[in-house]
């Protein structure tokens, strides 16, 4: 069965994917030694990549699965926490999990409030198309 995407649906396919890709590559990358502008900050450059993820997914769904975003963002985020034991300089932080969890939730409301059917008509999607 062949996928009948428009272009513009290709291109914010492509580019999430890159997003992606580009997030994992940076969670589990070897950490160099930094000085933080506060301490903590990485907790909130966590919540904003989860946050740009579900932003990311939220189009992609049927109106009916949407509450998927979560599952999926949660998911990621506790599956670079393990592997990121792999990585040199790097080791799992339950309060990234929980920065990662509350950066999608944040987006998910906000989508919800009005956002999303901003980005749809940015996108040019119909909503009726995918229920």
């Amino acid at each position: 069965m062949a996928l009948n995407l428009s272009i513009t649906r290709r291109i914010w396919l492509i580019l999430g994917l890159a997003y992606l890709f580009l997030l994992l590559y940076f969670s589990l990358k070897p950490a160099l030694p930094s000085v933080p502008f506060f301490p903590h900050i990485d907790k909130l450059f966590h919540a904003i990549a989860h946050g740009l993820l579900c932003l990311w997914l939220w189009p992609l769904l049927p109106t009916t699965k949407r509450s998927l975003v979560l599952l999926f963002s949660f998911l990621f985020g506790c599956n670079i926490e393990i592997f990121q034991q792999f990585a040199p300089g790097r080791m799992p932080d339950i309060g990234d999990i929980i920065a990662n969890s509350a950066g999608a939730l944040m987006s998910y409301y906000a989508m919800r409030a009005g956002a999303g059917a901003y980005i749809e008509s940015m996108l040019q999607w119909p909503l009726e198309s995918r229920r």
